[in-house]
């Protein structure tokens, strides 16, 4: 099996495996200097492409995680039936996470096995060099 993550702003999937996706391929979020995290909302494309041997039940587990391997959203788990046959399936899962700088990824584990990650950072951009410093009055 091969399972591919697609981090987006839009994505919804179809039965029949296909799907449709706005702005995929999301790798970093920025934020201003001031700002203490961004807000990650969007979806995630889950899409499992399979031969006919690998058909049946199946579990899959999905985890937001932190450089560290700290978990920054509870896991999504559920079972699945996938056709004997080669087929493709396709899952479109919200995200909403309040996530500090640093280095994220979204991992997919299928049947126990970790097939895909989807890596995603959060950068805290530098202030603005050169800005006008405020005026001072001299004493006269």
């Amino acid at each position: 099996m091969k399972v591919t993550l697609i981090p987006a702003e839009y994505a919804t999937a179809l039965p029949n495996g296909l799907f449709t996706i706005v702005n995929g391929g999301i790798e970093s979020l920025s934020i201003g200097p001031s700002e203490k995290a961004a807000m990650l909302q969007g979806y995630l494309l889950v899409r499992i492409q399979q031969e006919a041997p690998e058909g049946g039940k199946h579990s899959l587990r999905m985890t937001l995680m932190d450089a560290d391997g700290q978990a920054k959203a509870p896991p999504i788990n559920f079972g699945f039936e996938s056709p004997t046959s080669t087929a493709a399936v396709a899952m479109a899962l919200g995200v909403n996470a309040q996530l500090e700088p640093g280095e994220y990824a979204f991992h997919a584990v299928l049947d126990n096995q970790l097939m895909a990650s989807a890596p995603v950072m959060i950068i805290r951009q530098k202030p603005a060099k050169g800005g006008r410093k405020p005026k001072t009055s001299e004493p006269q």
